[in-house]
This record gives structure tokens, C-alpha cells and sequence, in this order.
């Protein structure tokens, strides 16, 4: 499978020098947990780091398209979604939308890009943070197979998203399980975010000072710069892990940075 990584991030350098293998990261995971004298813990991200969202995007897309968009450009639009895969699925509404329209050589002006995306942001809002469509989603290749390592190991598995509490938590625990992911009560802890309002970095960095505070943090991935950052400041001696996929625009100052973070861009062997 195919996976598209943004090799244009300011952050994907790190990979020349910075690159951690699985088996560094279970040696790390065993040495951590002969001496923790807390419960030892994995902090791991899910959208964008654990499951590919490509076709969760496209599906909205699709749907967007036929039954709500009566703009320019319809049946290049419903044609195109289908080009939408994890090869090309990027950062934003627009990238995509310009990557698939690239894909069968159509190329709108720049007012039907600012009229596409006002009309689809409130849908896709709607329909992105809720269960409807997490059936779509699906794994990176081996990321199940690493979270039940770290299980195995002795680690206890804290999913840290920032998927909506109320509209989400049903569907995202069915997702993962149906996946091979753990999610039994005595492996895993499902945190998502409690107030859709709340900032990303805002809520994660609240979190993970209460989970650094209460346990023996192993280690942490996540595919955004930021929450990364975050880590840091509350946890030198954790394995922090940026998990090269896509990532937002926030992009926090590497040359900041005392300590680097590893990388991980796959978790098949």
C-alpha cells in the first residue's frame, strides 16, 4: 500500500538523522518497563498515526457532491473523487480537492475553489466528527500489530485523539476492535476530547500533563509537530515519536528545540 507522506514538511529532514526502527522502540518499551515504578504507558494519536483517513474524506466528499453541491464543475467533481486515495490524500480541503481535479486534468479558477469550500466546510464538519463515516478508516500497515507488541510487552495503550467525545467514542472503539486494534478494559484507555471547541493542542497538552503526572510514559507518537512539542516540555525521557504522514500547518520551530524527537514513517518491520 501506498502512503502519502508530506516530504515537503519542515519536520521530514529529521528523517535523514532522526529515523527510530520498531525494534529500538520494543527494546525501549521492555528497558522502561523493567524499572518503572508507575504504571508504564504507550500515548498514542490515531487519525493521521494509527489509521489512514482517505476514505472517510472521499466518502464525504462524494456525497457532498451529489447531493448537496449545484456549482461548476459536478461531474468533474463526482468523477474525480474516486482518484482519492491513501497515495494522495493530503493536509486541508483544498489540496485534495486540486490533486484528484489534477489526476483527470481539469483546473478551476480560484472563486470556485473560495465557493467549494465555504459551502463544504459545514458539511464536512458535520459529517467528519461523528460515527457515520468511521467505518472508512482504515490501518497503516502493521500499526495493530505494533499497539498489541506494546501491549504484550506489559504497556497499557493510551489512545489519545482528538475525535469528539460524545459523537464518536462508540464508533471509533467499534472501529479499532473490528481492526485488530486493543481495546479491551484492561489494555486500553480511549481519551478523546470533551468540548469540540477546545484547540487540539490545548486539550492534548492538558491530558498529557495529568498522564505524565500518573504514569510511567513509555513512550508517544503522533503525527502533528505541536502535540509532539507538547511532550517535550512535559516529558524529556519519554520515547517522543512524530509519525511522518500528514500533518497540519502549526508547525512548531525545530532550531527550538533542545531535544529532537525520533521518527517513525511505517510500522511494518
Amino acid at each position: 500500500m501506498k502512503i502519502y507522506r508530506d516530504v515537503a514538511h519542515p519536520w521530514a529532514a529529521l528523517s535523514k538523522s532522526h529515523t527510530t526502527s520498531l525494534q529500538k522502540v520494543y527494546s525501549h518499551t521492555s528497558n522502561e518497563i523493567e524499572r518503572a515504578f508507575k504504571k508504564p504507558v504507550w500515548i498514542i494519536d490515531i487519525d493521521s498515526t494509527l489509521l489512514c483517513l482517505s476514505l472517510r474524506a472521499r466518502r464525504i466528499l462524494e456525497d457532498f457532491v451529489r447531493f448537496e453541491w449545484r456549482g461548476d464543475h459536478y461531474s468533474e467533481l463526482l468523477r474525480s473523487c474516486v482518484h482519492m486515495d491513501a497515495s494522495n490524500h493530503m493536509y486541508g480541503i483544498r489540496p485534495n480537492i486540486e490533486c484528484v481535479f489534477g489526476v483527470i486534468g481539469v483546473c478551476p479558477n480560484k472563486g470556485f475553489y473560495r465557493e467549494f469550500e465555504n459551502k463544504f466546510m459545514p458539511f464536512w464538519k458535520q459529517n467528519f466528527f461523528n460515527d457515520r463515516y468511521l467505518d472508512q478508516d482504515f490501518k497503516y500497515p502493521g500499526a495493530d500489530t505494533f499497539c498489541n507488541e506494546v501491549s504484550k510487552l506489559g504497556a497499557r495503550i493510551v489512545y489519545l485523539t482528538g475525535r469528539h467525545e460524545n459523537s464518536m467514542r462508540f464508533g471509533t472503539i467499534r472501529t479499532m476492535k473490528n481492526l485488530g486494534f486493543p481495546v479491551s478494559q484492561d489494555q486500553a484507555t480511549f481519551i478523546l476530547k470533551t468540548d469540540p471547541l477546545e484547540a487540539d493542542m490545548v486539550y492534548k497538552t492538558r491530558v498529557l500533563r495529568h498522564l505524565n503526572d500518573a504514569f510511567h510514559v513509555v513512550g508517544f507518537i503522533d503525527n502533528e509537530p505541536e502535540n509532539i512539542l507538547a511532550q517535550i516540555k512535559q516529558n524529556k525521557d519519554s520515547m517522543n515519536i512524530w509519525f511522518h504522514s500528514i500533518s497540519s500547518e502549526r508547525i512548531p520551530d525545530l532550531n527550538r528545540l533542545s531535544i529532537k524527537p525520533q521518527v517513525l514513517d511505517t510500522f511494518v518491520p
